[in-house]
């Protein structure tokens, strides 16, 4: 099963989660999506805030920035490296 099949499994069958909207935002983005890594944080960040889980967002806010300041037709280095 692909990472971005089984986190979206994970979601589907309990409650939503910061840290596997993290999960599928990394998954995505190393599948060379990034518009859906983008959904998925933005997503993640609204779980992190109804759990009020600082840190995740944190990290989410991170990645979200370093998409919107990459060019269109690529992903950041910092980003592909950070994400497994």
């Amino acid at each position: 099963m692909h990472p971005v099949e089984a986190l979206e499994a994970m979601l589907a069958s309990r409650k939503d989660s910061a840290l596997l909207r993290f999960g599928l935002g990394n998954a995505w983005l190393a599948g060379g999506q990034p518009e859906a890594a983008r959904a998925a944080w933005q997503r993640g960040l609204s779980a992190a805030g109804s759990k009020g889980d600082q840190q995740a967002r944190r990290e989410m806010l991170v990645f979200l920035r370093r998409l919107e300041r990459a060019p269109k037709d690529s992903v950041p280095a910092a980003l592909r490296n950070e994400a497994r």
